[in-house]
């Protein structure tokens, strides 16, 4: 499948969800990226984090879908935002949900030492997630979509 296909499938999934789940789950196993237009650097007021960060994108993300920005500016790698959610009174959980950010630590699952932060759009079956980001995969300034597995070094943040 064509990326913008498979990009296309995976929203229309993640928007109407499905009733083949195995199906879906092995669609989704690949990875895709599309470029973002709905996104710029001036999109965001509330948003501290630089433009096209992962960080930058999942605050974004997460206000989209629940209203509220991430109230940590400082110390606020993506490898620090455990540390932080714990500092603001944010839930931390290993189990992922629909909507929360997802964290992997540095050097979990392919991130960076800085880690990487993201958003999960869906729960598969088989416990894995769908989740959105920017600045991972080859072109950073695009919004893409990654399945990742729970388990050591991944951790869901939400604000309830």
């Amino acid at each position: 499948m064509k990326p913008e296909r498979r990009v296309a499938f995976a929203e229309q999934l993640i928007q109407a969800g499905s009733q083949d789940a195995e199906r879906d789950e092995m669609a989704l196993m690949e990875p895709s990226q599309h470029a973002s237009p709905v996104y710029s650097m001036y999109a965001a007021q509330g948003n501290a984090f630089p433009y096209g960060q992962c960080t930058w994108y999942a605050n974004q993300r997460y206000h989209e879908m629940h209203g509220y920005f991430v109230p940590w500016r400082w110390n606020a790698d993506a490898w620090q935002w455990k540390d932080r959610a714990y500092e603001y009174g944010w839930h931390v959980s290993s189990r992922p949900s629909v909507g929360a950010i997802m964290q992997l630590l540095g050097g979990v699952q392919g991130a960076g030492p800085f880690g990487h932060v993201g958003v999960v759009e869906k729960v598969l079956n088989n416990g894995s997630v769908v989740v959105s980001s920017m600045n991972w995969g080859v072109n950073p300034l695009a919004v893409s979509y990654w399945t990742f597995q729970s388990g050591p070094g991944v951790y869901f943040i939400s604000r309830t």
